[in-house]
């Protein structure tokens, strides 16, 4: 019976700490959305085609600040791990020399929170940011209008050059990547929603 009693106490445990952990992916995925949308609002002014050129490059640095804190939302911290690196906790998956990738692990954090129930607390970062960044193409590059990248960081630059040239087919480009980007994070804040509710 006091070996029962301790092992519903673990799980007790088990789950406080599952739930803690998807509050974090909870408010953290909040802020992602927050600066994807901020980044699309600025897109779409700067696409109307009536800003001067110094005007353009005003929003480009706009876009270049959404990105650095894009990038520290990227490296969010709890209780002293890092939460969009897989299992690879001790790792910061976002650089701080040229914001490169350096590490994906994919590995899911689980908790025993019933008898032989592991449940899924973690967020992988490729799921919320996109896959392995990619150079960016020079504007003056015939294929710059066709570049096709799912990362967040990548559509960030990518649109941050668009504005400098002032190109307004590859601004309409990067607002069409970053509509998608946000669909994929709103579908995993979703699910991390059910798994609360779950818990």
């Amino acid at each position: 019976y006091r070996e029962q009693l301790m092992a519903n106490a673990q799980y007790q445990r088990n789950l406080d700490d599952a739930l803690s952990w998807l509050e974090q992916y909870e408010t953290t995925l909040s802020e992602v959305n927050d600066i994807l949308q901020a980044a699309r609002e600025e897109a779409v002014r700067g696409a109307n085609g009536t800003h001067p050129e110094t005007s353009l490059k005003a929003i480009a640095q706009k876009i270049e600040q959404l990105y650095e804190q894009l990038i520290a939302v990227g490296n969010t911290q709890f209780k002293g791990k890092y939460i969009f690196n897989g299992k690879a906790t001790d790792i910061a998956p976002y650089g701080d020399t040229n914001f490169e990738h350096i590490v994906n692990d994919y590995n899911l954090i689980e908790f025993e929170v019933m008898p032989g129930i592991e449940f899924q607390v973690n967020v992988l970062g490729n799921r919320v940011f996109g896959e392995t960044q990619e150079d960016i193409p020079d504007p003056t590059d015939p294929d710059f209008n066709d570049f096709n990248s799912d990362n967040a960081f990548d559509i960030l630059l990518y649109l941050k050059k668009a504005l400098e040239v002032g190109n307004n087919d590859a601004i309409q480009k990067a607002i069409s990547l970053l509509d998608k980007r946000i669909d994929a994070v709103l579908t995993q804040w979703t699910d991390v929603g059910a798994r609360m509710n779950r818990l």
